[in-house]
């Protein structure tokens, strides 16, 4: 067995060589009882939600270039004997070794990305927070104009696993000063691969990510969003895993949910009711499910002001809030959207 600690995270490599049993993640930290999910207003996050699916991203797809790198990876001191057999299906003994010379003079760049993308191929990640009502990652990934879904862990969790037939691993992020450039020689395969996935540079530390990395053994690998002269890799399998609706627990709209760009006419019925008109027909399927799998959990953000607070004199604070709400359908693309006990709001969050 290799094992390595590094910070709150113990790494483990083990026979079975397999995702969260030989190789697997172990830490003292609770994982929460409910983790979020910021999503964006696009199609993809409504058909998200109607199709309750996760997609679990490839690293090439992450938002920060040093998270989950192939340079993660030393292959510095790679004997022939370990480099042969990643090409030695295509090349022989003579050609293997002239580019195994060559290749050493890159330290091993070939190899380094090759490696990366057969293993990135069969895995899949799926990034969450512990926080609810984060400013920067409303911000970041949604722009208040989409929506944030809280999840039972421990259903969401069951449901993967059980839906997918997998086995996912669980953890959370590990903030560093800087990612590591981790010798391969000396750690091994697995180990500089787990301290990779779940380590991240401490400008992220504000997001508190938790993140469920799934496997399939043959997924996408989208080269072009790093170069343009490769062609990207189409595997057999999707990068898709179902999860049950169940699982969620609230979803709140952000404070910009209902926009021009998305709304064509909002009528006000009442003070506590409006009927919107629809111009996205994923917005409308997104609405027609929410409105009959989550009706009683349903929030809408806003701001209120504070005024049991102060800064100074002739100040008051403006605070986040969610408050109650209904959505109906009334027609095709129209709906109801109902402030469910005005003036009633929650502006207490983890």
């Amino acid at each position: 067995m290799a094992k390595l600690k590094f910070g709150n995270l113990t790494y483990i490599s083990e026979k079975p060589y397999e995702l969260n049993k030989g190789i697997r993640i172990e830490y003292e930290t609770p994982i929460p009882v409910e983790l979020h999910k910021f999503y964006s207003p696009s199609n993809y996050s409504f058909q998200a939600i109607t199709e309750s699916k996760f997609y679990c991203s490839h690293p090439y797809q992450f938002n920060d270039i040093t998270d989950s790198n192939p340079l993660s990876f030393n292959f510095d001191n790679l004997s022939f004997e370990d480099y042969k057999p990643l090409f030695q299906n295509e090349l022989n003994d003579e050609e293997l070794k002239e580019l195994y010379v060559k290749d050493k003079e890159t330290k091993f760049s070939a190899f380094r990305n090759l490696h990366f993308s057969l293993i990135t191929q069969k895995l899949g990640t799926i990034c969450l927070t512990s926080d609810e009502m984060n400013n920067l990652m409303w911000g970041h990934y949604s722009s208040d104009s989409g929506f944030r879904i809280k999840f039972d862990t421990q259903k969401l969790l069951e449901s993967i696993n059980n839906i997918n037939d997998l086995n996912c691993l669980i953890f959370p992020i590990n903030y560093i000063e800087d990612k590591l450039h981790i010798d391969v020689n000396k750690l091994g395969f697995h180990l500089p691969l787990l301290v990779d996935i779940s380590t991240k540079i401490k400008h992220w530390q504000y997001e508190n990510e938790w993140r469920i990395v799934i496997s399939k053994n043959d997924m996408n690998v989208p080269h072009s969003l790093i170069t343009p002269h490769l062609i990207d890799y189409t595997g057999k399998d999707d990068r898709f895993i179902k999860y049950d609706p169940e699982s969620i627990l609230e979803i709140v709209f952000g404070m910009n949910f209902f926009n021009g760009t998305n709304v064509e006419s909002i009528q006000s019925i009442s003070n506590t009711e409006n009927h919107i008109t629809i111009k996205n027909k994923n917005l409308s399927d997104f609405l027609d499910f929410v409105s009959d799998n989550l009706q009683e959990k349903m929030v809408h953000a806003g701001l209120f002001i504070d005024d049991k607070e102060s800064y100074f004199e002739g100040t008051a604070p403006i605070k986040r809030s969610i408050e109650k709400i209904e959505i109906k359908k009334i027609d095709k693309n129209i709906f109801s959207l109902i402030r469910t006990n005005p003036g009633v709001i929650r502006t207490n969050f983890n």
